[in-house]
C-alpha cells in the first residue's frame, strides 16, 4: 500500500525567500545553505501531510485486514508506517523557495578604505584617482568618472556590486571554497553604510580579477542602510552590467588587514547592541537609534536632537 516516493510538501512560484535576506546573508558567510535547513519552516505541512497518508492507509488496512490483531498491533504500524513516508519524501521546499527568490544585489570588498574628497588637497585627490584606477585595473579613460564617484561620495569602503543569484555565490563546501573572482564591466562605489551615504559609476571595458575573501562579499539588501534600497532607492537592474566569475584558481594573497566592509558591518552591529542595551551612540546616523528625540529650532541648527549623546539630524 506503500508508494515508492511521497511529496510531502508543494511549493508553489509565490513562495520564496524574499523577505529574510539576513537569513540569506548568513548562508553567503557561511557558504552553506544550513540557515535555511535550520529554520525547519516545513516541519508542521510536512507532518500533516504524512498524518494524512499514514490514515488513508490505516483505514484501507482495516477495511480489507481488520481483525483484533489489527487492533492490537494499530500503534506500532502506525510508527513503522510514518518512517517509511518520510524516509520516503522526495520533496525540498528550502531548495524550490530557493529557486523561486529573487536575485540579491552583492557587493564585494576591494579593501580600499576612502577618504572624504573635500579633506582632500589636489595632490591627494589625484592620487586617490589613480590608486582606485590601478586597484580595479581601469585606465585614463576612466579617471573622469572615478573622480566624479569620489565628488559625490563622503567617505567609505570601495565597493564592487553584482546581480545574482544566491547558488552562484556558494559552493557548498566550507573546506572548497574559491579562490579568486573577476568583475567585467564593473559597477563600482564608495559606500558609508554607517552614516548612510555613497555614489557609484559604471566602469565600461574594464576586467580584473582579485584573490576571494568571503568576509567581503554581502548581500547590500540585508544591510541597515542599504546602498540599494535605503541610500539611493534604486531599481533592480541598477549594476547589471557588472559580469561576476568566481573561480578555485588562486590569484595573489588575501589582504592581511581583513575586510573595510567587515569592520563597517561590526560597527553597525555595536550600535545595535548598544540601543537593546538603552543606550546610544553619537556616531551612529539611525535615528530610530536614538530614544527621546525631539525637535528644535534655533537659527544655524534647526533640526532633531537627541538628549542623551547630543547628536543632532539638521535639516
Amino acid at each position: 500500500m506503500l508508494e515508492d516516493d511521497y511529496n510531502l510538501v508543494f511549493i508553489d512560484r509565490n513562495c520564496d525567500f524574499d523577505e529574510i535576506p539576513k537569513i540569506m546573508q548568513d548562508c553567503v558567510g557561511k557558504n552553506s545553505f544550513n540557515p535555511v535547513w535550520e529554520m525547519d519552516y516545513w516541519a508542521d505541512a510536512r507532518w500533516e501531510c504524512m498524518a494524512e497518508e499514514v490514515n488513508k492507509i490505516m483505514d484501507k488496512y482495516e477495511e480489507l485486514y481488520g481483525d483484533d490483531d489489527f487492533d492490537f498491533y494499530k500503534d506500532e504500524i502506525r510508527e513503522f508506517l510514518q518512517e517509511q513516508i518520510y524516509d520516503r519524501d522526495v520533496s525540498d521546499p528550502d531548495m524550490d523557495c530557493l529557486k523561486n527568490t529573487r536575485k540579491w544585489h552583492f557587493c564585494y570588498d576591494l579593501n580600499l578604505s576612502v577618504d572624504d574628497w573635500y579633506t582632500l588637497d589636489s595632490k591627494e585627490r589625484s592620487a586617490l584617482v589613480r590608486k582606485i584606477a590601478r586597484k580595479v585595473k581601469a585606465g585614463k579613460e576612466h579617471y573622469a568618472v572615478i573622480r566624479e564617484m569620489l565628488e559625490n561620495s563622503q567617505d567609505g569602503c570601495l565597493l564592487v556590486f553584482f546581480h545574482s543569484d544566491l547558488e552562484e555565490v556558494i559552493t557548498k563546501d566550507s573546506d572548497n571554497d574559491f579562490q579568486s573572482v573577476t568583475f567585467k564591466n564593473p559597477v563600482i562605489a564608495v559606500v558609508d553604510y554607517v552614516q548612510g551615504s555613497g555614489y557609484n559609476c559604471t566602469l565600461e571595458g574594464v576586467e580584473f580579477t582579485v584573490p576571494f575573501d568571503r568576509n567581503g562579499l554581502r548581500i547590500d539588501n540585508a544591510i541597515t542602510y542599504s546602498y540599494t534600497d535605503a541610500i539611493c532607492g534604486m531599481i533592480d537592474e541598477w549594476c547589471d552590467s557588472t559580469e561576476v566569475k568566481f573561480s578555485f584558481d588562486k590569484v595573489g594573497r588575501r589582504p592581511k588587514n581583513g575586510s573595510v566592509l567587515q569592520q563597517q558591518c561590526d560597527e553597525e552591529a555595536q550600535y545595535i547592541a548598544n540601543f537593546k542595551a538603552g543606550k546610544c551612540s553619537f556616531y551612529d546616523a539611525n535615528i530610530t537609534r536614538h530614544r527621546d528625540t525631539f525637535y528644535r529650532n534655533e537659527p544655524m541648527s534647526c533640526g532633531r536632537v537627541c538628549p542623551h549623546c547630543g547628536r543632532i539630524w539638521l535639516d
